[in-house]
């Protein structure tokens, strides 16, 4: 049973509070998470009506709003984040990318948007649940801005056993930096296990909505467009192609089993990391 025990949570602060922690941050992410980013990217191309309104909740330093606007032809993205500095370097970045006329960035928390209900085609968050004690606002609010038939994407990390989350630095940190593979394993201590998500899921109870699993790594909470997939794929070379297909496409949407609703929130430990 110690192979596969699990401490709890230890939660990552909700927004990073100084500006030289968020552009250290964007210079990691843009080093070392591009295969995750645009494998997201196009998992919400491929199940988000074209043209459309999408909301990014953690928008962060808007790299994944960036490269929505760049691929998505026609979309209008929203990102939204709590830290006025994260929105400063996603400003810098949307420019740079040429795309600044079709994002816009607002000020706002996650479990309490800013935005009316069915007000977005598709609404979407990646690696922001892992912030929150209880990440279930975050996902009631999703669904709540996004129109009865919109499409929704909510991923995050999920937790190994304790034991395995050295190896899971090791192998899926491999190249990463000191910093970004600290980054890393806070990231990793501070998600979800699987039963979490799973017992997530069976709060959350939306209607249309599936919870699958993206390689070792990933699970999401998701209701894709009925529309279908866009097949609109990034560019890239053969192997980052083969590395976004495995985490876009293991594990595809599937619906999982509803659990009894759990009596309170997730455990985690609130101490949170400085």
């Amino acid at each position: 049973m110690g192979l596969l025990r699990y401490s709890p949570r230890i939660l990552e602060p909700e927004a990073m509070v100084t500006p030289d922690e968020v552009r250290a941050y964007d210079r990691l992410s843009a080093q070392y998470l591009d295969i995750l980013h645009k494998g997201f990217v196009e998992t919400v191309l491929g199940g988000c009506p074209a043209g459309g309104s999408v909301l990014e909740i953690g928008t962060g330093t808007g790299r994944i709003a960036a490269l929505l606007a760049r691929h998505g032809p026609g979309l209008r993205i929203t990102g939204v984040d709590l830290s006025p500095d994260m929105l400063v370097v996603a400003r810098e970045n949307v420019e740079s990318g040429n795309v600044g006329g079709g994002v816009a960035l607002v000020l706002g928390d996650a479990k309490r948007l800013p935005f009316p209900d069915g007000a977005f085609d598709a609404v979407v968050s990646h690696n922001m649940l892992h912030h929150l004690p209880d990440p279930l606002p975050l996902v009631d609010e999703a669904f709540r801005v996004a129109k009865p038939d919109g499409a929704v994407f909510i991923r995050d990390l999920v937790r190994p056993p304790d034991s395995l989350i050295p190896w899971h630095a090791a192998v899926f940190g491999f190249g990463y930096d000191p910093r970004m593979k600290r980054q890393y394993l806070d990231s990793m201590r501070a998600a979800l296990t699987w039963a979490e998500w799973r017992a997530l899921f069976a709060r959350h109870r939306a209607r249309g909505a599936v919870l699958s699993r993206q390689f070792l790594t990933h699970a999401t909470i998701a209701r894709p467009w009925r529309g279908g997939d866009s097949g609109i794929r990034l560019p890239g070379s053969t192997a980052a192609r083969w590395a976004r297909r495995l985490y876009v496409g293991c594990g595809r949407a599937r619906p999982a089993a509803r659990e009894p609703e759990p009596s309170g929130p997730l455990q985690h430990d609130r101490r949170t990391r400085p």
